[in-house]
């Protein structure tokens, strides 16, 4: 073989190096995850952007209201998140409250929203989201509110058994 300079050598080992490797197999994809089980209970979850303080209520059937005033509830409800003026100012958006009713009864539920505080910022509306959790079913809405508004019925929901003494499920129609 007639002498090269040596980087023409590494080059040409490189070359032949990469179009092997263009031409190698791809592995296998992973194997799927095995399934979660959803977790037990009756989750609704509000987030938004603004830097305000927006509050979260959940009434149960027995018309209860799990908020940050009344928590946990008589009947199990817990706010497991409570963001206030101080948890927006230091922290990135999105803000989120929680609440958990961790053995729900079948009945009317409603969720609302309340605009508290604009946290020292000119902030006058903020938009929001809603999520509702139970059993594997997933519900979202999205909305507006105004300062110093309170929605006591943003949306409202049914949890009913399946055919009549199953587990429970989220009804089909909601507000």
């Amino acid at each position: 073989m007639p002498d090269r300079p040596w980087f023409l050598a590494r080059l040409g080992l490189a070359v032949m190096l990469a179009g092997c490797a263009a031409h190698a197999p791809l592995p296998a994809p992973p194997a799927p995850a095995a399934p979660v089980p959803p977790l037990p209970g009756l989750s609704v979850v509000l987030t938004w952007s603004a830097p305000v303080d927006l509050d979260l209520y959940v009434t149960d059937p027995t018309s209860e209201t799990v908020y940050f005033a009344n928590n946990p509830s008589r009947t199990g409800a817990r706010l497991l998140r409570d963001a206030r003026c101080k948890d927006v100012g230091a922290g990135p958006a999105p803000f989120v409250e929680s609440a958990d009713v961790p053995e729900p009864q079948p009945g009317r539920y409603r969720v609302g929203v309340d605009f508290i505080d604009s946290c020292a910022t000119k902030v006058a509306e903020a938009s929001f989201r809603l999520v509702i959790e139970l059993a594997g079913a997933r519900r979202e809405t999205t909305g507006t509110i105004r300062l110093a508004q309170f929605n006591p019925i943003v949306v409202e929901f049914d949890v009913t058994r399946l055919n009549g003494d199953g587990p429970l499920v989220l009804s089909q129609e909601e507000r």
